[in-house]
C-alpha cells in the first residue's frame, strides 16, 4: 500500500469511526443529566473529526494532483514523515484532552452531573484517538 492509499483509508476510517460517534451521542441525548453532557462531547469530537477527515482527503487529493509524479520514492517518502509527524503529534495532543477532561470532572463536575459527563465524555474521545493516532502513526509506509 502506497501513502496515497494509506491516507484515504485512514480519512475513511475517521470518517466511518465518527458518524458512530454522532449516532451514539445523538442517542445518549435522551438519557439523564450526566448521559446528555457525555453525549454532547460525542456530537462535538464528530463533527470536529468529520471536517478533519473530509478536508484531509480534499487536501491529499489537492497534493496529489499538484505533483509531476506523485508516486515517486522521495515524494512518498517526505509524506509518510509528515503524516507520521502529524499523527504522533495529534496523540500528544490526545493525553493532553485526556488530563483536561478528568480535571474538568474532578472540579467542574464534583457537584455538576453534566460537567463531570463533559469532562468524563472528553476523557474517552481522546483515549479513542490516543489508540487510533498511534496505531496510525506505526502503520504509515515507509
Amino acid at each position: 500500500m502506497n501513502i496515497w492509499q494509506f491516507n484515504n483509508q485512514l480519512a475513511s476510517r475517521l470518517m466511518n469511526w465518527n458518524i458512530l460517534n454522532l449516532l451514539v451521542g445523538l442517542l445518549l441525548q435522551r438519557g439523564s443529566t450526566f448521559w446528555r453532557g457525555f453525549g454532547s462531547q460525542n456530537i462535538g469530537w464528530s463533527v470536529i473529526n468529520l471536517a478533519i477527515s473530509f478536508g484531509g482527503s480534499w487536501f491529499t487529493q489537492r497534493r496529489f494532483d499538484a505533483l509531476d509524479n506523485p508516486y515517486d520514492a522521495a515524494v512518498q517518502q517526505r509524506e509518510a514523515q509528515n503524516l507520521r509527524r502529524i499523527l504522533w503529534l495529534n496523540a500528544f495532543l490526545d493525553v493532553l484532552y485526556v488530563t483536561g477532561g478528568g480535571w474538568l470532572a474532578r472540579n467542574r463536575g464534583q457537584d455538576k452531573l453534566f460537567w463531570r459527563g463533559i469532562g468524563r465524555g472528553i476523557m474517552l474521545q481522546g483515549v479513542m484517538l490516543f489508540v487510533f493516532d498511534v496505531l496510525h502513526a506505526r502503520q504509515v509506509p515507509d
